[in-house]
Order: structure tokens, then sequence, then C-alpha cells
């Protein structure tokens, strides 16, 4: 069962151990240093990073609906390449996953309260067991850290070389700079905002579910481990009784 406590406010939260402050990794399975490099942490947790909490948040939700509206452009390019097949599915496929991207991107922002409460689950302490013995969770935040590093290495590489390619590529707005110029920030604003978007929702999603796997081995050992403590305890009860028993007998 968690360690908690009643705050000023009511809200129930799950009690700091002590020594949880000396552990090298933050006695947590969070990455704290991934999650703030992507902004997810300053995000769900600005207070921790000394920014407004309200700003923070409308400032991302603007920057989510500002790249819907230039979504919407690609959207005007499908119609205008409806002649043109492979260009038809190139660009339908840029508006789907953009999309997608962006709808991640909303749903982190609209519950980042909730996503905040669910962090205090990765901590080691959140339960009794797991402040005991945080070594099963040590061995997730390994694991998971590794994954999502080289996850978020390989979503910002790709960002990398997508806005790379249209330099060393032909384009139809070749003979028109301004135009080209134009069409090449909105893209590239569009691709980095997705980026962040599918990297800061999948590595929450990731983590937790991580968290969760960690947390109920660590609870099932827990009770194992109750039931030979308490198993022993007994034989070690009616060994003394009987030993008791007989000494009074003599």
């Amino acid at each position: 069962m968690a360690n908690s406590r009643r705050t000023a406010d009511g809200d129930r939260t799950v009690a700091r151990n002590p020594a949880e402050k000396d552990d090298a990794d933050g006695g947590t399975v969070l990455d704290v240093k991934l999650f703030k490099s992507i902004g997810m942490y300053q995000l769900l947790r600005p207070a921790e990073c000394g920014l407004n909490a309200d700003r923070c948040r409308s400032a991302a939700l603007g920057v989510v609906f500002m790249t819907l509206g230039l979504q919407s452009m690609q959207v005007c390019r499908l119609y205008l390449a409806r002649h043109d097949f492979q260009m038809f599915a190139n660009m339908a496929v840029l508006v789907i996953n953009g999309l997608m991207c962006l709808l991640k991107g909303y749903m982190v922002v609209a519950n980042a309260d909730r996503m905040c409460a669910t962090l205090d689950a990765t901590r080691y302490a959140f339960t009794g067991c797991g402040g005991r013995n945080p070594s099963e969770l040590r061995r997730c935040r390994a694991t998971l850290s590794t994954i999502l590093r080289a996850f978020v290495a390989l979503s910002f590489g790709t960002l990398f070389v997508w806005v790379l390619i249209p330099w060393f590529m032909a384009s139809e707005y070749d003979d028109m700079p301004t135009v080209w110029a134009v069409v090449y920030i909105v893209e590239s604003t569009i691709l980095t905002v997705n980026v962040f978007c599918w990297t800061s929702f999948d590595c929450y999603l990731v983590t937790m579910c991580f968290v969760f796997d960690a947390l109920f081995r660590t609870m099932s050992t827990g009770y194992e481990t109750l039931g030979r403590y308490r198993s022993g305890d007994v034989k070690l009860s009616a060994r003394q009784q009987f030993d008791t028993v007989a000494a009074g007998g003599e």
C-alpha cells in the first residue's frame, strides 16, 4: 500500500522518504534530465523549474493551435496535388501524421495536472516495499532510460535530416526564393512541433507502462517475502511452545 499524507489543501499525496534525496538517481524511475531536455518536465511541473504553470501551458497550447493552422495549409496542398498520385500520397501521410502528433500534444497540455499527479508513482518510496527494496525499480530505470534516450535521439536525428533534405533537392519553388523560404519555414515549424509532441507523449506513456510493471513486480516480491516471514514466525512460535511444554513436563 502506498505511503501517504494529507497536505494543507486536503489533497492526498505521497509522503517522501528522507533517504530518497541521497540516491544518485533521485530516488525515482523518471529520467528527469531527459524529460527536461524535451520540455516535458517544465510542462508537467513548471513550479519546480521556476515557471508559471498557467503561462507555460497556455503558451504550449498556443503553439499546438498555431501549428494546427499551419497544418491546414498542407490540407490545401492535397487539393492541388489531386492529379499527382505520388505527391498526393506523400502529403496525405504528412497531414495524417501531423494531426496525430498535434492530438498527442493537445492531450499532454490539456491533462498536464493529471499526468503530473501520476509521476508520484515513479518514486521508489511510492510503496513501502519499493522504499525498502528498490532493486527492481532501479533495474527498470536503467532499461527505461536507455530505451527513451535512444528513441529521443532517433526522433531528433530524423528531424535534423528532414530539415536538411530540402536544401539538397530540386523544388518547384527554386525560381521563387521568397516562396521557397516561406514554405520551408512553415514545414520546418510543423515538423519540429510534431517531434516535440510525439516524443513528450510517447516518453510519458512508455515511462508509466514500465513503472507500473516494476511496481507490480516489487509488490509481488514483497508479498512473497511477507508470506515466508510469517510462515517462519509461526514455525518458530510452535517450536518455542513445544519446548516450553516439554520443559514443564520435566
